[in-house]
């Protein structure tokens, strides 16, 4: 007969089996269910239903032709640009190379979002030298919200994203500092892809500042801080002023209200993954009082720096913090939340690994199959959005066919979604539309209203049907195809001859 001893182990390795083949399951299901979701934004071939993908084209062709995008706020074609300049680059050459089309920056995102996939379960793997662990992060990045929204889509996080973790790895395996000037190169892409990475930086040099690498610290923090700010004074010089107007005095502007850092809160814990995450790491730091992920010893600090564990909790309240500082500004969605996605999803290894190292296999079970089953929940409702985005296709299309019929070929309009107007062969000025048309800044909402005033804009695609009094001179067409239902809908305005 078998020993207790013997009875134990062996359904210790049939826990541990059974953890493995969950995580296995999760990975193909979520995976799969990602996989449709991608497939049905790249084909879509229009903007993705909300005012971020094709209004990057304006500072994207500029950036490319060699000219500086953020010297053209206040004079034709009125680019307001918000990204970095690398980024523009990146679409640049997609524009240069395939004409003005939205699919070269949705794979951009695919491949952004599988460096950022493999660097989470890469960091995850350095600290607890676990398989198991490690896709236990790369499952629960799958299975969050803010990550599953931003799949496919052309904007600027996930390329950000997938540089700073890409120098996060690095950072956190290079203990003798050889790769450092690449992670300084990293981290200066990623905050020239788009500015609100920054705090990668100080955990690079937090990872480095050991007591044989303090030097590599010193030059990972200050090399990166002076080769953004040498990038950031060339982009302001030879935009006359226009980088660091458009990036602090005019983003300084926007206005903060803590009613939309309860709106962005609240629609990240709707998500059922995200209060699994949340109950992983509470149940854990129950359990283990967290003593070996924040048992700080200043002096030990000091001398020794600090453990790889400390580093990525450290990271990720920080994240925590910063985010809910920044979802309150006007312009805050929830792809803020990514950072804290990440680094949530590394802890989260950390936590159900200290489980399973404490025999504690059932609990961990428990947890996975919630988070597959609250990732899988929230990934159908995602999908359910693009089942009302084709169904909102006809009605585009008969703007763009009414839009072709009633304005004069190669015509410059303006529009929300500037792809409506450049799929009927037409230019558009204000990219990004919001900058211009809200009263935050006089300067830009002045321009608006004195260039839509001259009339000299045949059509006008607008996001309420209520602005006939704004566009003096214009009148709204109604199209036979009913408003579409749960997308963000257009309208369209064209100028009235008869006046």
């Amino acid at each position: 007969m078998k020993s207790k001893l013997e009875e134990k182990q062996t359904e210790s390795k049939q826990n541990e089996r059974m953890i493995y083949l969950l995580i296995l399951f999760g990975i193909i299901l979520l995976g799969s269910l990602v996989f449709g979701i991608c497939a049905s934004r790249f084909m879509f071939p229009l903007n993705l239903g909300d005012y971020y993908e094709s209004f990057i084209w304006s500072p994207a062709r500029v950036a490319i032709a060699g000219q500086n995008p953020y010297a053209y706020s206040i004079s034709p074609p009125y680019i307001m640009a918000p990204y970095g300049y690398v980024y523009y680059l990146f679409i640049g050459v997609g524009v240069k190379l395939f004409g003005l089309q939205l699919w070269f920056g949705r794979l951009l995102s695919i491949v952004s979002v599988l460096v950022c996939l493999w660097s989470v379960k890469q960091i995850s793997f350095s600290i607890t030298k676990d398989k198991q662990a490690s896709l236990i992060a790369l499952l629960s990045c799958i299975a969050l919200y803010p990550v599953q929204l931003n799949f496919c889509v052309q904007r600027p996080d996930f390329t950000a994203f997938a540089f700073a973790l890409l120098a996060l790895q690095i950072a956190y395996n290079d203990d003798e500092g050889r790769r450092k000037f690449f992670v300084i190169i990293c981290l200066a892409l990623a905050f020239f892809c788009k500015h609100t990475i920054t705090l990668p930086v100080f955990v690079a040099a937090l990872l480095y500042w050991r007591k044989e690498s303090r030097l590599n610290a010193i030059i990972v923090f200050l090399g990166t801080i002076l080769l953004c700010g040498l990038g950031m004074y060339l982009l302001n010089i030879t935009s006359q002023g226009g980088y660091v107007w458009q990036h602090f005095t005019h983003a300084g502007r926007l206005d903060f209200k803590i009613e939309r850092v309860i709106e962005n809160l609240l629609v990240m814990l709707k998500a059922p993954a995200t209060l699994v995450l949340i109950a992983g790491i509470v149940i854990t730091a129950f359990f283990a009082r967290m003593k070996n992920l924040l048992s700080f010893n200043f002096s030990t600090i000091v001398k020794e720096g600090f453990t790889k564990e400390q580093v990525v909790v450290i990271h990720f309240l920080i994240a925590c913090l910063l985010v809910l500082i920044s979802t309150g500004r006007f312009g805050a969605s929830i792809n803020y939340y990514l950072e804290v996605s990440f680094t949530g999803s590394i802890v989260l290894s950390l936590s159900l690994h200290w489980l399973m190292q404490n025999h504690k296999t059932q609990l961990v079970q428990a947890i996975l199959f919630l988070l597959i089953l609250g990732g899988s929940f929230q990934m159908v409702r995602v999908i359910r959005g693009e089942y009302f985005r084709w169904k909102s296709l006809p009605y585009n299309q008969e703007i763009i066919e009414t839009v072709n019929r009633l304005t004069p070929p190669e015509s410059v309009c303006i529009s929300v979604f500037p792809d409506l107007l450049t799929a009927s062969g037409r230019e558009f000025h204000f990219d990004d539309w919001l900058e211009y048309a809200v009263p935050w800044s006089p300067e830009l909402n002045e321009i608006f209203k004195r260039e839509v005033a001259t009339g000299r804009y045949p059509a006008i695609i607008w996001h309420d049907s209520i602005s006939e009094e704004k566009f003096q001179g214009y009148r709204l067409v109604r199209m036979k195809t009913p408003v579409p239902e749960k997308v963000h809908p257009v309208y369209l305005y064209v100028r009235d001859e008869t006046k």
